[in-house]
Parts: C-alpha cells; sequence; structure tokens
C-alpha cells in the first residue's frame, strides 16, 4: 500500500472516528478511504450480497482512496494482528477473562427502528466494543424527542463473527481512542440471522454468529 494512502488511514481514524456523526460518518475522508472503498471492493468480491445489508448505502459517485486489492490488505492485516496479538489480551485477563478468541465477545448499542431477524448496519462502518457498559450506556440515551424512533437494542457475537471484517481496531492505529477498545466493521455480506435473547431494562438483546 503506498505510504500516502496508509498515512490518511491512520489519521482519519485517529481524529475522525470520534463521538458524533458528522465526523465518524459523513466526514469527506471517511465517505471517500473507507465506505467508498468497501462498497467497491464488496461489489467486485461479493457481487451476489454487496451493499444488500446496509441501510444508508455510499453514493457510487463519492470516489474510493483504496483499491479492491489494497482494501483486501487491510482486512487480511487486521485479522492476522487479531489472530496473533489477541491472545496476549486473553491472557492478560487471567482467570478473570475467557479461554480463547471464540469466548472474547463484542458488542454493539443501536436503535433498531423495528426490531429484525437478520443483522443489517446502519453505515458502511460500525463500532463493537470489548467493553460493556459503554454499549449500555449508548442505548440508554434516548430522549423524549428519540424515544419512539427506534428499539433500543444490545447486539452481541463472538469476536470471530466479525474479525474478518474489521477495517480497524483501537490498540493497531496510533493515537486511537482506547477507552472503549472498539473494532471498526464493514457491513456483512451475506444472510446473518439475529437470535432474540430477550428484553432486559428494556433493552433488546441479539446474538449472531
Amino acid at each position: 500500500m503506498p505510504e500516502d494512502k496508509f498515512n490518511a488511514f491512520v489519521t482519519s481514524f485517529a481524529t475522525l472516528w470520534i463521538d458524533g456523526r458528522t465526523r465518524r460518518q459523513d466526514s469527506g475522508e471517511m465517505r471517500a478511504i473507507k465506505k467508498a472503498s468497501i462498497r467497491d471492493f464488496d461489489q467486485l468480491c461479493h457481487p451476489a450480497h454487496a451493499g444488500r445489508f446496509v441501510i444508508n448505502p455510499v453514493d457510487n459517485g463519492v470516489p474510493p482512496l483504496f483499491t479492491p486489492t489494497e482494501m483486501a490488505a487491510i482486512f487480511e492485516a487486521n485479522n492476522g494482528l487479531i489472530e496473533a496479538l489477541l491472545p496476549d489480551y486473553i491472557d492478560h485477563l487471567g482467570d478473570e477473562g475467557t479461554g480463547s478468541l471464540d469466548d472474547l465477545y463484542v458488542r454493539r448499542g443501536v436503535y433498531m427502528a423495528a426490531v429484525d431477524t437478520v443483522r443489517r448496519e446502519l453505515h458502511y462502518l460500525s463500532s463493537y466494543s470489548l467493553t460493556v457498559g459503554p454499549v449500555e450506556q449508548f442505548v440508554q440515551t434516548w430522549t423524549p424527542a428519540t424515544r419512539d424512533t427506534g428499539e433500543p437494542s444490545i447486539i452481541s457475537a463472538p469476536l470471530p463473527a466479525i474479525q474478518h471484517r474489521v477495517v480497524a481496531f483501537a490498540p493497531f492505529i496510533q493515537s486511537m481512542d482506547l477507552s472503549q477498545l472498539k473494532f471498526v466493521v464493514a457491513p456483512p455480506v451475506e444472510e446473518i440471522p439475529l437470535q432474540g435473547d430477550g428484553i432486559h431494562g428494556g433493552i433488546h438483546e441479539f446474538t449472531f454468529r
């Protein structure tokens, strides 16, 4: 990958992937560098389902920064880093943690317009977190004005379920916010069922694999 593209990739996640949708989702850098690159990669490699499970697609007029080959390298690199280095995190947890990547869960707090049975993502980039607290706080931040706009939900999955679609992971991006240990994930390119796990504290809980 050319150095200027890699630097743009790292800088944009370190400075733009923060709270606030305008910068995180709608900035020109994120739209072109990441979202359009994923769009083109999926259209080439997964034509049958490309964009099918994204609620807000990227306009075809938005040019990508990465070629499909370069985007494939990003997916492969993150997958390999997770496979090689996350076991160290598991070892650090010791007896309080889990035994393998299969037992390590990531979670995402969302507002579903309606309860769904298939995993769909609102955007081409979504955050999944290793920590539970921020996710729970997110889904409880509705106001009287937004209370009826969707169903507060937490979606959980074992790490391998999203591992091959990770675009960025906080510990591997210099200066990226580590407070939530976030995985930035591309949308699915196959139909993935959501298993309903009940309603707890007014929050719908789902699991996928």
